[in-house]
């Protein structure tokens, strides 16, 4: 099979610049990667060796032993498609240099993956969407370093646990918890302080200490319907 143009009329303005030209006739050919070097292929026909390169189209990583379409010009030759891999069960490989950009004016991109999806980013991954919903059975997630800003931020559990192995630091302008039965226990030191205090009991306040000091600038005032010291 042989594809054949003719030749290009180049218009009168640029008749100066450039003489007429005439592409070289292209054949198209099935052939069988025999060999590898580097990022070229090595395919033998009748006539002898041919060496060949993957197309900026061929998104399809050739590997030896496939089955490929290659266009030929002269001792030149190009891996158009991958027809045939010759090992379907090992992973393929959709490589292109530099950045690629999938631009879909209309409709959406679906990625559908029986076994799971791997991503390795590199230097850094990023997201920017209108809205954004995800639901895992389970999910693990391992960074040095992961920082979360915006608006407003949501979270519903039915358990929760957070291990922390070094320092933790929380800063809000308010803060309000609210728990149905909390236990707190701290087997260090531990320190409040606040421009102002007060504890709301309905029940009973029981405080035990090996030590207890209360200290006041300027009183201290106990009230109830019965006081009981020692």
């Amino acid at each position: 099979m042989s594809i054949s143009s003719s030749p290009i009329r180049i218009p009168d303005k640029l008749a100066g610049r450039a003489a007429t030209a005439t592409p070289a006739n292209a054949s198209l050919h099935h052939m069988r990667l025999a060999m590898r070097d580097g990022q070229r292929f090595g395919a033998v026909l009748d006539t002898g060796r041919l060496w060949l390169t993957a197309a900026a189209g061929c998104l399809l990583q050739p590997e030896v032993g496939d089955l490929v379409l290659a266009s030929v010009v002269g001792n030149q030759g190009y891996i158009l498609t991958v027809l045939e891999r010759a090992k379907p069960d090992e992973p393929a490989e959709i490589s292109v240099p530099g950045t690629l950009r999938l631009n879909l004016p209309q409709g959406k991109l679906e990625i559908t993956a029986r076994h799971g999806i791997a991503l390795d980013s590199g230097a850094g991954m990023e997201f920017s969407a209108q809205q954004w919903s995800a639901a895992f059975e389970q999910a693990n997630v391992s960074c040095q370093t992961l920082h979360i800003s915006g608006d407003a931020i949501q979270s519903t559990w039915q358990a929760r646990t957070d291990v922390c192995g070094g320092t933790r630091l929380n800063i809000a302008a308010r803060s309000e918890t609210h728990f149905g039965c909390s236990v707190r226990k701290v087997t260090g030191h531990e320190e409040s302080s606040a421009q102002s205090l007060r504890q709301l009991v309905d029940r009973d306040w029981t405080l035990q200490a090996g030590t207890a000091d209360m200290n006041a600038q300027d009183r201290v005032a106990l009230n109830a319907d019965s006081i009981q010291i020692g």
